[in-house]
């Protein structure tokens, strides 16, 4: 009796002291404080990147929150910008074919975020994530192919949807003379039903994708090479099997922030099966030998920066010359787990921004919107 009365009366503070709260920025030892007495270069960069990644839920009231501070960022930008969408750009299962249902309500998820970028002189790119890809689930290639079409017809450019034909990449994107993106399409890896092979697609195996990404970045060494892709290769959130002690208790807050409902034994089952290998996890055994295969590349070539959403959160983890960015805030959020090689971590929706300045200075920023509607720097950091 003991027990479950104890148990009671944490489900009954821990909820209260949680809501009220709010998310917090988590900073380690290194960065605590620091980080405000840093600048930005009074030069112009040569090169902004915008980055929002998980932006599709059909929730507008939170789309507008978040998006308006990045709309209004995008305004103040030149031509030398890209604003990049890092995949899960409609939630929950991609867009449907024009003959099924509810198609108009889906395609209003991507009007949305193509509406951010109106005044923008910059570039827009959007990045497929599993949740364009049907989740996952059998009418994956289907969907992603509807989702590229509908975006290069909307916004009457060809150039807007990368990697192109649902391929794998990886694609090369010049950004400025000594600045080059590379484009990823990482769910194409993971994906278990059809998708585009080499009939396609000029890297569509196993082989030839790895091999082509190592190609791109020994043609690029030298210059300040960007990997962009929806899934993270470090992370201390969900997709990084990491969990905190109230996922053991409160599980369905995973789906759903608010959901404070006691379930200890299910959610200690459900923590077990997130670190036994689910297919959108690190964790997983496929997916872990992309992490190991691309990190062992970028790790020959310091100061790479690897661009991801997937975890709805912001982090920034660097690992052995290697600065991985996490920016999957755009309408969800979840939690992230404390660690010294988490550098910055907020579990709040947000964005990031990539500044390159002359002579290859890169200097990393993660904003929110503040109570007053403004754009808040939670976190800087030259890299």
């Amino acid at each position: 009796m003991r027990k479950y009365l104890i148990m009671l009366l944490g489900a009954g503070i821990l909820p209260a002291l949680f809501s009220c709260a709010g998310p917090r920025p988590i900073y380690n030892h290194s960065t605590d404080g620091s980080w405000q007495q840093l600048s930005l270069p009074q030069a112009r960069p040569e090169y902004t990147i915008f980055a929002l990644g998980d932006a599709g839920d059909p929730d507008t009231l939170r789309m507008d929150s978040n998006f308006g501070t990045l709309r209004h960022r995008l305004a103040a930008a030149g031509s030398n910008s890209m604003l990049i969408f890092l995949g899960d750009n409609i939630y929950p299962a991609g867009l449907p074919h024009p003959s099924e249902g509810r198609r108009k309500e889906f395609e209003a998820h991507l009007d949305a975020q193509i509406a951010i970028a109106d005044s923008f002189a910059g570039r827009t790119i959007f990045v497929p994530g599993n949740h364009d890809w049907d989740e996952g689930h059998v009418n994956g290639y289907i969907r992603a192919r509807e989702e590229e079409k509908y975006i290069e017809e909307k916004m009457q450019n060809a150039s807007v949807f990368y990697p192109e034909d649902a391929c794998p990449g990886p694609q090369e994107i010049p950004l400025d003379s000594g600045i080059t993106m590379i484009i990823l399409n990482t769910q194409w890896w993971l994906h278990p039903y059809a998708k585009p092979d080499t009939g396609i697609c000029p890297y569509g195996s196993d082989n030839l994708f790895l091999n082509e990404f190592e190609n791109l970045m020994r043609k690029n060494a030298g210059k300040k090479v960007i990997v962009a892709a929806h899934h993270p290769m470090e992370s201390q959130g969900p997709h990084g099997g990491k969990f905190p002690v109230t996922a053991h208790f409160f599980p369905l807050r995973e789906f759903n922030r608010k959901l404070w409902i006691p379930l200890p034994v299910l959610g200690s089952i459900y923590v077990l099966f997130r670190k036994s290998g689910y297919i959108q996890d690190l964790t997983n055994k496929r997916y872990k030998q992309l992490q190991q295969r691309l990190e062992s590349v970028m790790e020959q070539y310091p100061n790479t920066i690897y661009l991801n959403g997937h975890d709805h959160s912001l982090q920034y983890i660097p690992k052995n010359g290697v600065h991985y960015v996490t920016s999957g805030a755009g309408t969800e959020s979840s939690h992230v787990v404390k660690h010294k090689r988490l550098h910055f971590g907020y579990p709040g929706r947000g964005h990031a921004e990539i500044n390159i300045y002359p002579g290859n200075e890169v200097w990393l920023e993660f904003y929110r919107t503040d109570k007053s509607g403004k754009a808040e720097v939670l976190f800087r950091s030259k890299l």
